[in-house]
């Protein structure tokens, strides 16, 4: 799911290096370790991390995200697709799940407006994907359902 988020900080980076190694912050070495795609950048420092046990380390890693996109979001608004999520894995499944949580307070507008698209047939899914759709289900998130279309008007829409 994140890969495309690591295409387009990168094709920020190409644009506005400054930029892209702004919103990374401090945090930009523990998001680099988790994905590669942030590896390449100019201007990201990569010093060796601390190993952590596997809970401290999941910790850090939500909080270098959150961090990433509460500085994107200072700039603007964003609006996140993820596709298939289905086939998401718990990684990303649990990182989104800390978006939605870290964003969505009442009574405010929220900066980051998450959209997931996945097949609405649960024998599709990955095991852990209802149980997880379910707990994202309260005031903040919600579900619409879309009805297949042939006419090429579906495609347009998205």
């Amino acid at each position: 799911v994140f890969e495309a988020f690591c295409a387009w900080v990168g094709g920020e980076a190409e644009g506005a290096p400054g930029r892209a190694v702004a919103w990374l912050g401090a945090c930009g070495d523990v998001l680099a370790q988790h994905f590669a795609g942030l590896r390449s950048l100019r201007g990201l420092e990569q010093p060796r991390l601390v190993e952590l046990e596997p809970g401290a380390a999941q910790a850090r890693l939500m909080a270098a995200v959150y961090g990433f996109f509460s500085r994107a979001c200072e700039e603007s608004r964003i609006a996140m697709f993820a596709e298939d999520l289905h086939w998401a894995d718990e990684q990303s499944r649990t990182l989104l799940a800390h978006l939605h949580r870290s964003f969505a307070v009442e009574g405010s507008v929220t900066p980051l407006l998450l959209i997931g698209g996945y097949r609405p047939e649960p024998a599709e899914w990955d095991e852990g994907v209802a149980p997880w759709l379910d707990a994202l289900q309260n005031a903040h998130a919600g579900t619409v359902r879309l009805t297949p279309r042939d006419d090429g008007i579906g495609r347009a829409t998205v």
